[in-house]
C-alpha cells in the first residue's frame, strides 16, 4: 500500500504504526518511491491502534529555518546559514580565511542550535539523508540537555546518501575531533536542544550540505551469526551467535571472549584466521554478518600494537 501525505503545515511530525503481523512504514522526502526510507516498524504484532512500543516510532528533529516560533527557532551563531531547499534544509558556511574554520573546539563553541523536546533513552541512533559537496568539512549534530553528544558525518563525498549512525558515544575518539568534557555527564532521557552546523571547513572553501529527514532511531535487537572481520586481504571468522548487548574482545589466538555490558565474561567462541595480520598504514575493515534477517549496529574500537613508550619518573 502506498500514497501521498499532505501535511497541513510545516513542522515536526511523529509517525506511528500498528499492525498484525509485522510491517514497515517508509517515507520519501519527494515524490520518488525509490528514495523512501524506513521511519517506523512493527517487528511482531500489536493490537489495533495500540501505540505503546518504543520500537514503533522514531523521533524527527529537522530544523525549520523559516519559523518565528521562539520554541523552535534556530539560534544563529557563527557564519553558518540555513535555508529551505528541495524539501530539506541546506546548510552553508564560507571560510574565506587561510586557516581551517572551527565551530566546535575546546576553547569555544559557535555551533548554531534550536530547541527540541524529546528523549533518546531507547533511540541512540541517528538517521539523516545527506547530499554533500565533497568539501572535506564535517557535519555536526549535537544533542544538548544533561551533557552533550556529537554525531559526525564527514563530507568527503559528493552526491546523496542515507547515513545511519548507531551511537554518538565514540565521536570524541576520532583523532580529528576534540574531547568534550561534558560527555562524562551525558544522559539521553531529556534532550532540550539540537546543535547543528558545519565544522572543520578547509581554507578558502564554501561548504554546503543538504539534509533531509533528520531523526533519532530506535535501538533494534539483532544477533550476529558467524560474523567475519575482514582486514585488508585477510579475514577473522568467528563461529557462533552473538546477541544484542554483548561485547566481543579479540586479543589474538583461536578464541574470542564474549562479555556482557558490565564486562563480565560469559563465554568464548572459536576463531579461524586467514592472513589476518593488518599491514602497516591504512587498511579497509569490513564486518560481515551471516544473519540475513538483521542489519545490526556495531560499536567498534581497535587497539594497535606498537613499540613500548618509556615513561619518566615523577622527578623528571
Amino acid at each position: 500500500m502506498r500514497g501521498y501525505i499532505h501535511p497541513p503545515s510545516s513542522g515536526a511530525y511523529t509517525f506511528w504504526i500498528s499492525s498484525d503481523d509485522a510491517s514497515e512504514l517508509r517515507l520519501s522526502t519527494d515524490e520518488a518511491p525509490a528514495n523512501a526510507v524506513r521511519i517506523a516498524h512493527e517487528k511482531d504484532w500489536s493490537p489495533s491502534r495500540t501505540w505503546k512500543s518504543a520500537e514503533e516510532f522514531s523521533y524527527r528533529i529537522m530544523p525549520d529555518p523559516d519559523t518565528n516560533d521562539y520554541h523552535r527557532k534556530i539560534r544563529q551563531r557563527g557564519k553558518t546559514h540555513f535555508a529551505r531547499d528541495k524539501g530539506g534544509v541546506r546548510i552553508t558556511c564560507n571560510n574565506d580565511t587561510g586557516r581551517q574554520l572551527w565551530h566546535v573546539s575546546g576553547r569555544g563553541d559557535t555551533l548554531p542550535w534550536y530547541p527540541v523536546k524529546t528523549h533518546i533513552g531507547k533511540a541512540g541512533g541517528l538517521g539523516v539523508v545527506v547530499t554533500a559537496d565533497g568539501s572535506g568539512a564535517v557535519l555536526v549534530v549535537r544533542t544538548q540537555g544533561q551533557g552533550t553528544r556529537d554525531y559526525l558525518v564527514h563530507l568527503d563525498f559528493k552526491g546523496k546518501r542515507y547515513v545511519e549512525i548507531p551511537t554518538p558515544q565514540a565521536s570524541w575518539a576520532d583523532y580529528r575531533w576534540p574531547f568534550v568534557n561534558s560527555y562524562k555527564r551525558w544522559r539521553g532521557n531529556r534532550i532540550t536542544g539540537i546543535g547543528l552546523g558545519i565544522d572543520k571547513i578547509p581554507p578558502r572553501t564554501r561548504a554546503s550540505v543538504l539534509i533531509e529527514d533528520l531523526r533519532f532511531l530506535p535501538e533494534r535487537e539483532s544477533a550476529l551469526v558467524n560474523p567475519a572481520i575482514k582486514v585488508g586481504d585477510g579475514e577473522i571468522r568467528i563461529r557462533g551467535t552473538v546477541p544484542s548487548d554483548r561485547y566481543l574482545w579479540y586479543r589474538g589466538g583461536d578464541r574470542v571472549g564474549v562479555y556482557d555490558l558490565n564486562w563480565n565474561k560469559l563465554e568464548e567462541l572459536p576463531v579461524a584466521l586467514d592472513n589476518a595480520e593488518a599491514p602497516s598504514g591504512f587498511a579497509d575493515i569490513t564486518f560481515v554478518n551471516r544473519n540475513r534477517k538483521s542489519d545490526p549496529w556495531l560499536e567498534v574500537q581497535f587497539f594497535v600494537q606498537d613499540k613500548s613508550m618509556p615513561v619518566g619518573t615523577p622527578d623528571r
